[in-house]
């Protein structure tokens, strides 16, 4: 009988150069309910260290898919546009690790889930722009902050989307904790959810190439929302280590 080989998924992190810790040293960091989210749907979780060499070639030999998670503030990209708030940014060591892992990921076509931070990176990456915050830009919008994710809003999944056939219904409650978002999508992508207010909460590929992006944390909520989502990732997953063989 044939062994059945769980997927082994890659997992980003957060990276604290002295501002959170330790002023002298520099650590990385991850809520385990990413990994929790990620077991519980079948695969194995993979934590990447952060690196400075050509390790990631190796690392992209083992893993099957990839897991951008949430973080700090991403700049904006619009031009000749200055932040009129204070924006507290991702360390550059943290995008250029997530910049070599999401390239690596595309060149492959591997599956990507981008959460949060996770979603607004891929956006970036194919060309798209960000509202660098959301209460200042989109006055009249609903509460949309960081926080400890009291804040709970309704989303509407776009007829026809990958997310509408992994969700299975049109409209789900999410949790909310962000003040950037999607402005712009990005070449390539589609938007695939949005806020009652206007505010993107999903994008994803406009091909086969399992690339989706959520605004929500549904790692937080152990519902059938995470269910679902974490679920499709697995088994896209499989599927392209099936593919390698």
């Amino acid at each position: 009988m044939k062994k059945t080989v769980k997927p082994l998924i890659g997992i980003s992190t957060c990276i604290d150069v002295g501002a959170r810790i330790n002023p002298d040293r520099t650590y990385q960091f991850l809520e385990i309910s990413y990994a929790e989210a990620v077991a519980e749907a079948g695969a194995v979780p993979c934590i990447i260290s952060y690196l400075q060499s050509n390790l990631y070639e190796d690392i992209f030999k083992r893993i099957d898919g990839l897991l951008l998670t949430g973080g700090e503030d991403l700049p904006t990209n619009v031009p000749n546009e200055a932040a009129e708030v204070e924006l507290v940014l991702a360390p550059e060591k943290r995008m250029a690790q997530d910049r070599a892992l999401l390239m690596g990921a595309l060149e492959r076509r591997m599956p990507l889930l981008g959460i949060c931070y996770g979603m607004q990176f891929i956006n970036l990456h194919f060309g798209g722009t960000l509202f660098y915050d959301i209460a200042h830009q989109l006055p009249g919008s609903r509460i949309h902050k960081p926080g400890n994710l009291v804040y709970r809003h309704r989303v509407q999944i776009k007829r026809g989307s990958r997310l509408l056939s992994i969700m299975g219904r049109e409209s789900v409650e999410v949790n909310s904790s962000h003040h950037q978002a999607v402005r712009n999508v990005g070449a390539g992508l589609t938007l695939s959810a949005e806020c009652e207010d206007g505010v993107i909460e999903a994008i994803e590929s406009q091909n086969d190439h399992f690339i989706l992006g959520l605004q929500w944390h549904p790692e937080k909520a152990a519902d059938q929302n995470r269910r679902n989502i974490f679920s499709a990732f697995t088994e896209a997953c499989e599927r392209f280590s099936a593919s390698r063989i």
